[in-house]
C-alpha cells in the first residue's frame, strides 16, 4: 500500500468505513467494499471508463490492491446500491 492509499485509512479509517457500507445485492460475488474501492481508486487515477478500471484491476496498477473485477460487476453493483443508505 502506497502513501496515497495509506492516508485515507490513517485520516478517516477508510477500511472500516468502506466495510460498513450497505450492500444492495443478494449473494454478491464481490463485496461492495471491493467495488467501491475499484471505482474510487479508478476515479482518483483519472480513468475514463469502467473498462479501463476493469483492465487496471485485472493486470495493471489495481491488480494487487483490488484484484480482478469486471465492468459488468461494477455496473450491476452501482445499479443495486441505495444512495440514501451511504
Amino acid at each position: 500500500m502506497g502513501p496515497f492509499e495509506r492516508y485515507p485509512d490513517k485520516a478517516f479509517g477508510w477500511e472500516e468505513l468502506t466495510g460498513l457500507m450497505s450492500e444492495g445485492r443478494r449473494y454478491p460475488r464481490h463485496p461492495w467494499s471491493k467495488v467501491f474501492q475499484a471505482l474510487f481508486l479508478g476515479a482518483a487515477c483519472q480513468m475514463r471508463s469502467l473498462r479501463e478500471i476493469e483492465a487496471a484491476c485485472r493486470s495493471r496498477c489495481l491488480s494487487r490492491r483490488v484484484g480482478p473485477i469486471s465492468d459488468n460487476t461494477l455496473v450491476y453493483a452501482l445499479q443495486h446500491q441505495d444512495a440514501g443508505s451511504c
